[in-house]
């Protein structure tokens, strides 16, 4: 998982953290060898599985013509592949874009479309018709995390180059993700800006998810929007219908109820007791 020599700036010179923390991690992340590294449902992962993984990963891009310095996607998933993955880009000082996994397989693909990156990274669970067509339609070649296969052609001219470092969507799930790069921070990141959360609709001031009781399944989401004023209220139907486009089957919530305002107590934070109990109201 070896990264950059180490680099001494003229002085004055600008300086750069990245410079100096990626051969620090590639050299703390070698130091690890075939001891336990991190464990993950009762399996322990040494440095060097890591560290392979990371390798196959590089390799299948060099493959794939991409060079070590152009961007690349990650869809996310907390699984190990997708861990060594990251660590080895940062140590490698490759310019990596997080993508946020749990949303549908069009919302994926969409962002992969726009990105335009030079290549993605993904599971092999997430290499689904809709991403292939996207990676196609971008230029991006595209890896299997797990074990560093090549899944899609190589990149065509289109693909875009990024500063190196990850960048962190900060859209939330609701929401188109948003990349800002805030300049040279100490830890080398670009972290964009934006909320967490986004609603799916222009007549949508503010939203609410809570868990609601579900006798065969335990629980299940049920929300709650607040209308912007001068606005008319959608159909719940319509609303769900947004969300679909941008969330995995499972997140999508039972119901929505559209109100004027949220349930909100003195600090004017969401009730979500308020907003659970209009579901039984409906019952």
């Amino acid at each position: 998982m070896s990264g950059p020599a180490d680099v001494h700036a003229e002085p004055g010179a600008v300086r750069d953290p990245g410079a100096e923390f990626a051969p620090t991690l590639a050299e703390r992340l070698d130091s690890y060898g075939a001891r336990p590294f991190v464990e993950f449902e009762r399996r322990w992962y040494t440095g060097d599985d890591l560290a392979a993984i990371a390798r196959a990963t590089e390799d299948a891009l060099a493959r794939a013509g991409v060079g070590p310095g152009e961007a690349v996607g990650v869809t996310v998933r907390n699984r190990v592949p997708h861990a060594a993955v990251v660590l080895g880009a940062v140590a490698r000082r490759r310019p990596l874009v997080m993508i946020n996994s749990y949303r549908s397989a069009g919302a994926i693909a969409r962002e992969v479309a726009e990105l335009g990156l030079a290549a993605i990274v993904a599971g092999e669970r997430d290499w689904t018709a809709e991403l292939r067509a996207a990676c196609a339609a971008a230029g991006s070649a595209g890896v299997a995390a797990e074990i560093g296969r090549t899944v899609c052609a190589r990149r065509g001219a289109t693909a875009t180059a990024a500063a190196p470092g990850p960048h962190i969507p900060s859209g939330g799930t609701t929401s188109p993700p948003q990349r800002v790069a805030l300049g040279t921070a100490a830890s080398g990141l670009h972290i964009p800006s934006g909320g967490t959360t986004g609603p799916p609709d222009p007549a949508v001031r503010d939203a609410c998810v809570v868990g609601v009781p579900d006798l065969r399944l335990g629980q299940v989401p049920f929300a709650a929007v607040e209308l912007r004023g001068g606005h008319t209220a959608p159909a719940p139907a319509e609303l769900l219908a947004l969300v679909r486009e941008e969330l995995p089957s499972h997140h999508i919530p039972v119901d929505v109820a559209v109100l004027p305002e949220l349930p909100r107590n003195a600090a004017m934070k969401v009730r979500t007791d308020a907003v659970a109990a209009l579901y039984g109201d409906r019952g």
